[in-house]
């Protein structure tokens, strides 16, 4: 199963629709009058629905891990269910469409392939990431941009990677991001990012740091990952996963 990254509005629409399931639900409580009515049956039930109507919106709607969690946690808060029902769902809906591949278990060992593509630079642009589990393949993640640059693609392909993660993987748990894009390896590798961040976002020239943006999103993911490393991959070559992602990312760009 290929997951697209969401736009700001499909992101909404998401949350919406899981809000108003979860809103629905409760009302029948409300409404009912005594525990043998059949509003109080059907109320019963209400997780059931809620989570149906939320899985028909995944499967029309293109997501994240990450939207997927944050809508399941509102309404699971106002289920009032317990943090193991959370994660019970989180196995669930993360699983592979064939069943057949577990989620990420604390013990291991995490790749990500990451690559971005740009056509014209700036131009039409297409970002790609794919997860391996114990170097076995577990979901590639996809999406595109109009109006773009190549740096710009390279990072949100390391975004949709980590986003995907979050939550799944233990803070003591090591995660590699594997790119064939030195902008993105070496502002962790050779200290970029702490040195931008001393200099209030500001490069060595005193110029605003490009890319910000994502840069804060990914820094934030990586705080909550202490054994997160990266390592460079020369593009091009023979490594299986670095042509996979940069197949797709391309294929990415040219549906624009």
């Amino acid at each position: 199963m290929t997951i697209k990254e969401p736009t700001p509005t499909q992101a909404r629409e998401l949350i919406a629709v899981v809000l108003k399931s979860a809103t629905d639900a409760l009302a029948l409580y409300n409404e009912q009058t005594e525990p043998g009515s059949v509003k109080h049956q059907e109320a019963d039930n209400f997780p059931l629905q809620a989570l149906t109507a939320l899985k028909h919106h995944y499967r029309q709607t293109p997501h994240s891990s990450h939207e997927i969690m944050e809508s399941l946690h509102h309404l699971l808060d106002l289920m009032g269910e317990q943090q193991e029902d959370v994660q019970t769902v989180e196995a669930r809906e993360i699983r592979r469409s064939d069943n057949s591949r577990p989620v990420i278990g604390p013990n291991d060992k995490v790749l990500i392939y990451t690559d971005g593509s740009c056509l014209g630079n700036p131009g039409n642009g297409g970002y790609a990431a794919l997860v391996l589990v114990n170097d076995a393949p577990l979901e590639d993640i996809v999406g595109h941009e109009p109006d773009t640059t190549n740096n710009r693609m390279e990072l949100r392909a390391v975004l949709a990677g980590l986003q995907f993660i979050n939550g799944q993987v233990r803070p003591e748990q090591e995660v590699m991001v594997v790119s064939d894009s030195k902008y993105c390896v070496d502002a962790f590798n050779q200290g970029w990012i702490k040195n931008w961040q001393k200099n209030g976002w500001r490069t060595a020239g005193r110029k605003p740091v490009a890319n910000q943006d994502l840069w804060h999103e990914i820094v934030q993911l990586t705080e909550e990952m202490p054994f997160i490393t990266f390592a460079w991959v020369k593009g091009h070559s023979n490594n299986q996963w670095n042509n996979h992602v940069d197949a797709m990312a391309v294929q990415q760009a040219e549906l624009l």
